[in-house]
């Protein structure tokens, strides 16, 4: 896993601190007059969505999660779960509706969404559009 500077935090950013996934939501470089230059920061936890604040010395190195993202097509709700299609190897997989959050509320057939995969387990879906046919 890449380590990446405070310095670098950007939106959209996915960190591990403590074992814990967290996406940044927003951040902000301050300079004071006296002392010492740190990055105040917003972050999501992946997991169960809390947010945090966390303040870190400027130059401090953080591990960067690299996720792997998939494009999706949303084939249908099963009893307890929710099947989707790789679109590349036409694979299947069977996703828990609490990896899907928000998203399972506005799921329809064929609409395509994007996982976000961490050591292989599904961390994220966010749906990316709806298909009109």
């Amino acid at each position: 896993m890449p380590a990446i500077s405070t310095n670098d935090l950007k939106n959209g950013i996915t960190l591990e601190i403590d074992k814990v996934l967290y996406q940044v939501v927003e951040f902000q470089h301050v300079k004071p007059g006296k002392g010492g230059a740190f990055v105040r920061s917003k972050l999501r936890n992946l997991r169960n969505g809390a947010v945090i604040d966390k303040t870190f010395n400027a130059g401090v190195r953080v591990e960067q999660a690299l996720l792997e993202k998939k494009d999706m097509q949303f084939l249908y709700r099963d009893s307890d779960t929710y099947v989707f299609m790789d679109q590349e190897t036409y694979d299947q997989e069977n996703v828990a509706p609490s990896a899907l959050g928000d998203a399972a509320d506005y799921m329809v057939e064929n609409s395509v969404a994007q996982i976000a995969y961490y050591n292989g387990e599904i961390i994220k879906v966010c749906l990316l559009y709806t298909s009109d046919a």
